[in-house]
């Protein structure tokens, strides 16, 4: 509480009874700056509950100020673009972004704690950063070839990822064909022969 004491003083200098105010200073809820989550394009939720910093005021309701996209990234799952007020702790859990690009890339929300029974709010908006990973895309590949022979094909990403791997499995096979198998690598190596 700081007191404060007003002496009204008119425009001809006359001063009136002076008069004691309170100011009661509220705290204002702080949000936690180490809030981050790495997931993975379009297969995995943001993992983070907001909660306030060590040793701040608490809050109840947070309020989302603003969600920077970079291009390349879309919202696959829950409400991650919308911004407004009142939001519970859990509100990003269910956001899921997809980034098919060639590298990670990163969504910032901008957001600030607040306390319902006070009415305090956090000022400034803390960014709140959410890294989406690439989600690799098999560039098209396909190959006619002879009875008893391999598939030359070599698999690559598009765009191309670096470290990406493969793995496939026999979805369908039409006619006598044998020789299939699942396997892993950059090259299908099933012999197969048509019967």
């Amino acid at each position: 509480v700081v007191q404060y004491t007003i002496v009204p003083v008119s425009a001809l200098g006359c001063k009136g009874a002076s008069r004691v105010v309170n100011l009661t200073v509220q705290p204002e809820p702080v949000l936690d700056p180490g809030l981050v989550d790495e997931i993975c394009s379009s297969t995995e939720d943001v993992n983070i509950v907001l909660k306030v910093a060590v040793g701040s005021f608490p809050a109840d309701q947070y309020d989302i100020t603003a969600v920077n996209v970079p291009a390349g990234v879309t919202p696959v799952a829950g409400n991650p673009t919308t911004t407004g007020n009142g939001f519970t702790a859990t509100v990003l859990t269910d956001d899921r972004w997809q980034n098919l690009t060639a590298g990670p890339l990163v969504v910032e929300y901008m957001i600030r704690p607040r306390n319902s029974s006070t009415g305090c709010l956090g000022d400034p908006a803390i960014p709140v950063r959410v890294t989406v990973n690439p989600e690799p895309q098999v560039a098209v590949a396909s190959q006619t070839i002879c009875s008893g022979d391999s598939p030359t094909l070599t698999l690559t990403t598009s765009p191309l990822i670096a470290g990406s791997t493969f793995a496939w499995t026999v979805k369908s096979v039409t006619g006598l064909i044998t020789g299939t198998a699942n396997g892993t690598g950059a090259t299908i190596t099933n012999v197969l022969v048509n019967n």
